[in-house]
């Protein structure tokens, strides 16, 4: 991966995957406490804005506050509500931000339902590799601006 510094804000480029950081805002939601401020600063090491949350309920009240957000990043098994539910929640409210699951298990039907209801972009297996969640989420951006920049054109 090879990254530059550009006034200030980071461009990350991974593969044929590009994305300047800075512009971005991603929301990490996950039980285990040592998991979400690993990953918090990774991500902020690589330029983004991050905002963690601890469950689901919480970070629902985060996203409606927050705006945008580019990407969510949640776990599947949170004590009061599963992150498929709580990401066909957040679809709800914050419609064009792409939404990833991480889980420990291997479940294709999770998979299908996580795919149809909550719209997941990617559906990542604990541990998951940092180079393929820095590129999972490189995309997800990536998605994102494209999205974003759609609904903006008259």
């Amino acid at each position: 991966m090879s990254a530059c510094r550009n006034r200030g804000r980071r461009r990350i480029r991974k593969g044929e995957t590009e994305v300047e950081t800075a512009r971005h805002r991603i929301l990490i939601v996950d039980d285990e406490v040592n998991l979400l401020d690993a990953l918090s600063r990774v991500f902020k090491m690589e330029g983004y804005e991050v905002i963690t949350s601890q469950n689901a309920l919480e970070a629902i009240e985060l996203l409606k506050k927050v705006q945008p957000v580019s990407l969510i990043l949640s776990d599947q098994k949170m004590p009061g509500m599963e992150g498929v539910r709580f990401l066909e929640t957040v679809k709800e409210i914050s419609p064009l931000s792409t939404r990833v699951i991480m889980t420990g298990l291997q479940d294709a039907a999770l998979m299908e339902r996580s795919a149809s209801q909550a719209e997941v972009f990617r559906f990542l297996t604990k541990p998951v590799d940092l180079d393929m969640l820095l590129e999972v989420v490189a995309l997800g951006v990536q998605r994102y601006e494209t999205l974003r920049d759609g609904t903006h054109e008259d």
